[in-house]
């Protein structure tokens, strides 16, 4: 069953554009989300054909429906990362987001200055404590990122906006953190991708996927790629992209998992300055520039609830 987010209802209805003939790319990539739209673009940027193939609109799956934060590192505190993958990879790991994130950035700069509005705002983000194991983690993060040349702002309950005081007992302050409008950015990523060459077709799932001398073909209800290279994006879809490889093993890659967001009417202004979140990343939030506040989480309350591709 599909639905639609507010982020992408925000940003409205895209024209359709069906794959209806046989053509030939460098690259085939099937999936428009985040990362089919910024493959599609750096291609064309160095100079090759790539051809995108989407199920449904752009930003349709997740890209469209999270929380619109663009953060470092991963969902676990660094002190975590430290000790689940070593010092040197877990300061690999925040150096690849925290690269990720200025690319991101750069992106929306570059639309801003084309009158592309992306909702990106950069206020930092807080990671907030729930309990005091995770006040702890939290203090010993701030620590560790100071010393691998990271920024970080270790705040104290009386340090925390008036309405978290009750709940909440303390966070780490993130300046490079950032906000976006998750649909609207990824759309004007595919227009860039689209200028610079790249071609997309949006309502043309993929129904088979072949393979022989000269090279893979992508089969569409009314048309056909050939490529040279074939990149599977599809994310919580990708043991159904698998299946249709027979290539089954994809389906244990990822466990298609939900995440619940709402999006309030418009409310007083809360003291909410930047993205929030708390709970080891089960809770999150951010207040909108209209009011509305877009709230996320609270998953672990019934993870076992949450599998699944079912919208």
């Amino acid at each position: 069953m599909g639905s639609v987010s507010y982020w992408q209802a925000e940003a409205g209805v895209a024209d359709a554009h069906l794959l209806r003939e046989r053509i030939t790319a460098d690259v085939a990539i099937v999936g428009a989300g985040i990362t089919g739209v910024a493959l599609a673009l750096w291609l064309a940027r160095a100079g090759l054909r790539p051809v995108v193939l989407e199920a449904r609109e752009i930003a349709a799956g997740a890209s469209g429906r999270n929380g619109g934060f663009l953060l470092g590192g991963t969902a676990e505190a660094y002190a975590a990362a430290r000790e689940r993958y070593g010092a040197e990879r877990a300061r690999r790991i925040w150096a690849y987001s925290a690269g990720n994130n200025a690319l991101a950035v750069e992106l929306a700069s570059e639309l801003h200055e084309r009158g592309v509005e992306t909702g990106f705002a950069r206020n930092g983000s807080l990671r907030i404590a729930l309990a005091e194991a995770e006040l702890e983690e939290i203090r010993q993060s701030v620590a560790l990122l100071a010393e691998d040349g990271w920024k970080a702002e270790m705040l104290d309950r009386a340090d925390l906006p008036e309405r978290l005081r009750a709940t909440y007992l303390g966070a780490s302050y993130h300046p490079l953190d950032a906000e976006i409008q998750p649909a609207r950015f990824v759309r004007g990523i595919a227009a860039l991708a689209v200028e610079a060459g790249a071609v997309f077709y949006d309502h043309s799932p993929v129904l088979a996927i072949a393979e022989d001398a000269n090279g893979v073909q992508v089969t569409t209800p009314e048309g056909m790629v050939t490529a040279a290279t074939l990149a599977l994006v599809t994310n919580a879809w990708l043991g159904e992209s698998g299946a249709l490889l027979d290539a089954e093993w994809l389906a244990r890659v990822i466990t298609p998992t939900r995440g619940q967001m709402l999006t309030t009417a418009p409310v007083a202004d809360l003291g909410l300055s930047c993205p929030c979140y708390a709970d080891e990343g089960y809770q999150y939030w951010r207040q909108l520039p209209d009011g509305r506040l877009a709230v996320g989480g609270w998953r672990n309350h019934a993870i076992a609830n949450e599998y699944g591709l079912d919208e």
